[in-house]
């Protein structure tokens, strides 16, 4: 009796397992990200303009998310999505006036972030990006370098700590650009019309991961910043 026992359990246990993975494939998974400085928005509002973020005029995912987070990935069966990000209402969260309203269409296994960023002419919008996460190679690194803000073609240039070694990227307004590197401790800067606009920070590639660079913010008043992802186990 022990030993049947023992087998139906394992049979059970075997399909959940199946079942889970069949559910997963036909997932989506979206990161949010907010790039919207206060200050970009309105000379009134807080510059890390804490967020409620609104899914299907429904559920309230996040509440009082600040400028520079990412929030997910968010695993969504496909479809579309409606996404409303308001002021943070921490007594009745999801209640204010969005200040970004967009849709969002998710296809059987991608994986997309949605930007919450400024347009080229400095208004709130939402940016949406397929994500590569195809095999990285061990010993390798991807990065994906993305314009997200209000800012001419940025050169992003990214140095290997100790070393000589540059790679530099030109990334026009709303565009993305994809790399493979050796995984390494580098430093990253961005410029634009040989002004730099990000001083060298750090940034860390890691063997067989993607990291998701993007910059959010404007070029003209010094609120251009740099918020990253890094996916690690990209096999």
């Amino acid at each position: 009796m022990k030993i049947r026992i023992g087998v139906v359990l394992s049979l059970m246990v075997v399909c959940l397992a199946f079942s889970s993975l069949m559910f997963a494939a036909d997932d989506a998974y979206l990161y949010i990200v907010h790039g919207l400085p206060g200050r970009d928005v309105s000379a009134s509002l807080d510059p890390a303009l804490p967020v409620d973020i609104l899914l299907n005029n429904d559920l309230c995912i996040e509440r009082g998310t600040t400028f520079g987070l990412v929030v997910g990935p968010l695993a969504l069966p496909s479809g579309q999505y409606n996404l409303k990000m308001g002021p943070a209402n921490p007594f009745v969260p999801c209640s204010e006036s969005p200040i970004v309203d967009t849709d969002v269409s998710l296809k059987a296994g991608q994986d997309v972030t949605a930007i919450a960023a400024l347009d080229e002419k400095g208004q709130p919008t939402v940016l949406n990006f397929v994500n590569d996460l195809a095999s990285v190679a061990e010993g390798q690194a991807r990065v994906t370098l993305t314009n997200a803000g209000d800012a001419p073609v940025l050169q992003v240039t990214l140095q290997v700590v100790n070393s000589k070694q540059k790679y530099t990227y030109n990334v026009n307004p709303g565009k993305a650009v994809d790399a493979t590197l050796p995984a390494n401790e580098y430093t990253i800067e961005v410029a634009a019309k040989d002004s730099l606009l990000i001083p060298p920070q750090p940034i860390l590639l890691t063997s067989v991961s993607a990291t998701l660079v993007y910059a959010v913010g404007r070029a003209d008043n010094g609120s251009l910043a740099l918020v990253t992802k890094t996916i690690r186990g990209v096999l």
